[in-house]
């Protein structure tokens, strides 16, 4: 057994030789994690700063047209109370609501 296991680390010292030869940065991990994870940081905050609510836009332009309707709805309402009450008020003073 020990000399299968002296074989053994002759032939990984022999890769570890070849591996070197072919990339001299192929047991650097830590540099080249580190790079890596710097490239991605670098992404996520590039796509943080391009990025922009999907539905925001619509939903403040739907809450605009909402509170037209609702605004137009209580002016009709105003109107057909006024011309329902008809001259049951005509000698009272009048004060009309003005909506901002």
């Amino acid at each position: 057994p020990s000399t299968a296991f002296k074989n053994m680390k002759r032939q990984a010292k022999i890769d570890i030789q070849r591996a070197l030869e072919e990339d001299p940065s192929v047991y650097q991990y830590d540099e080249i994690y580190d790079s890596m994870k710097e490239e991605k940081e670098k992404k996520v905050a590039v796509s943080k700063q391009d990025k922009t609510s999907k539905y925001a836009k619509n939903l403040i332009r739907n809450a605009a047209i909402r509170k037209l309707e609702n605004d137009r709805h209580f002016e009709r309402k105003c109107q057909r109370e006024l011309e329902d009450e008809g001259d049951e008020f005509a000698d009272k003073e009048s004060f009309h609501y003005i909506v901002l």
